[in-house]
């Protein structure tokens, strides 16, 4: 008794080595699913002569932007950082704090979708993308932003907030030391951010670590 399993998606194999005899289980394993929307697809069981169509769904992943790095630096005496990092809204806009700085927000926005194709000079903050390449997938984004010279004598933390969605905010920050500052020496160490807020269902928490010389975290 011949027996196989077609399934007619690419993001799903079938295993049907446990089916004998027209008796036993297929084990079908789905790749993960970075696209918000829900994607569907069939398998179709043939035993001998007979047929049976099973339907598959996976359920999409939640609406999120994520930065790559907590942390950008930039000289004091100004310049342009690269910033990136990887979403599935459709709808993205930027927005700083203070607010006093709102004359850095991005000259330049690209977004990479999951086919390599790269859609450069399309941002708009606030405003939905013309299409919707996180409904299948998430992409990920490149931004630059220029800050001129830090002439204060205190460093300043300028925060990026992308905003998406219902109201939702992931954030990172630019450190900018005062002009004519000099470099950190050889023993220097310094983390952000310098305080974790963990909530009672947080299993983990992650800093961003700067240092000129070998370090060992001790948690007490």
């Amino acid at each position: 008794m011949s027996e196989h399993v077609n399934i007619n998606v690419d993001w799903a194999e079938a295993d049907e080595s446990g089916l004998v005899g027209g008796q036993g289980v297929v084990d079908v394993t789905a790749v993960q699913h970075t696209g918000r929307e829900p994607r569907h697809g069939e398998a179709v069981v043939t035993i001998g002569s007979q047929s049976k169509t099973v339907a598959l769904e996976q359920e999409g992943k939640g609406e999120f932007v994520s930065f790559d790095r907590l942390a950008y630096e930039i000289s004091g005496n100004g310049g342009t950082v690269e910033i990136t990092g990887r979403s599935n809204t459709r709808e993205l806009g930027f927005s700083v704090a203070p607010q006093y700085f709102a004359p850095i927000l991005p000259q330049y926005f690209s977004i990479t979708t999951s086919d390599g194709v790269v859609h450069g000079n399309m941002y708009v903050s606030g405003q939905w993308f013309s299409s919707d390449p996180g409904a299948v997938a998430e992409y990920t984004f490149r931004l630059f932003v220029t800050i001129g010279a830090n002439a204060t004598d205190e460093d300043r933390i300028i925060r990026l907030d992308a905003n998406y969605g219902d109201g939702f905010v992931s954030s990172c920050e630019l450190h900018q030391e005062p002009q004519g500052a000099h470099p950190q020496p050889a023993g220097y160490l310094q983390f952000y951010p310098e305080t974790a807020y963990l909530g009672w269902d947080t299993e983990s928490f992650t800093f961003q670590v700067e240092s000129g010389a070998s370090w060992v975290l001790k948690l007490y």
